[in-house]
């Protein structure tokens, strides 16, 4: 005995379904409309307001915390790099210092 795979019907055949067990009128569907309509409309303009404070206030103080973090990040790598170029430029001062440090003692050595 092979079963038969579970196909769904289409929406609309549903709704239809379910709508003529309920035995609603065209009145009654048309009043449930215009109470979601009447909710729908507070949220709609909250939605609205959200999309204005995050277009006008929210997203220019993104941008400007954006730039501040960007630029203090160019200045940090840019110093970094500059830390690294005097390291290594103080590492060969000492190194010569040591150098002529032993040379002066060699010379001060020989005099006496």
């Amino acid at each position: 005995m092979s079963e038969k795979p579970y196909t769904r019907k289409p929406l609309q055949e549903e709704l239809r379904e379910e709508l003529e067990h309920m035995n609603l009128t065209m009145e009654d569907l048309q009043a449930i409309s215009n109470l979601v309509d009447a909710r729908m409309t507070p949220l709609k303009a909250g939605i609205k307001a959200m999309n204005l404070l995050l277009e006008n206030d929210v997203l220019p103080r993104l941008q400007n915390i954006e730039s501040c973090y960007t630029s203090t990040y160019r200045r940090y790598a840019q110093g970094i790099e500059q830390q690294e170029s005097q390291e290594s430029d103080l590492y060969i001062m000492k190194k010569v210092i040591r150098e002529h440090s032993e040379k002066l003692k060699q010379l001060s050595a020989n005099r006496l």
